[in-house]
């Protein structure tokens, strides 16, 4: 239950919303007009974190690297701004999916190569091909970007742009 105080944040869990195998908690503040009866505003999402997942490969360099400049991010920040998620595994039919509308679907032959369409990369992954897939890749899933392969300065501006 939800107790209304004027000016205070509140803990709501009917707020919470579930992304990537992670639960952000959200917080509103209601703040109300002069009368304290009537709400002018709500603003849910000002605490919320985007999620970050690293495809990643132990055997790659640029993915080492990576991982790397992610997690010195995290550690230099006073505000954690991104939860990190890192996985060995290729991305699932409707992640790849994803990435491609992130990142424009003739991009599909450089994170899978020998893939002509997402139906290719799919069987190709499905089939064992798992380790043709390109790492690192990198996705912000809440604001909608994707950067692929060694693009360090890509990264750097990814992560830059969570800060804001």
């Amino acid at each position: 239950m939800i107790r209304r105080q004027q000016g205070s944040s509140y803990r709501t869990p009917d707020l919470l919303r579930e992304a990537n195998k992670s639960s952000l908690l959200v917080y509103c503040r209601v703040v109300t007009s002069g009368s304290g009866n009537i709400p002018k505003m709500f603003s849910a999402f000002n605490s919320a974190r985007s999620v970050v997942t690293l495809f990643h490969s132990p055997t790659s360099s640029a993915s080492r690297r990576a991982l790397q400049l992610l997690k010195k991010h995290i550690e230099a920040s006073k505000r954690k701004y991104f939860d990190l998620d890192v996985t060995e595994g290729p991305p699932t039919k409707d992640q790849l999916k994803t990435i491609l509308n992130y990142t424009g679907e003739q991009k599909v032959s450089t994170i899978v190569p020998g893939a002509a369409s997402l139906s290719d990369a799919t069987l190709i992954l499905e089939n064992g091909g798992a380790d043709k897939l390109l790492h690192p890749i990198v996705v912000d899933w809440v604001n909608g970007k994707a950067v692929l392969g060694d693009d360090v300065n890509g990264l750097k501006t990814l992560v830059q742009n969570l800060e804001k």
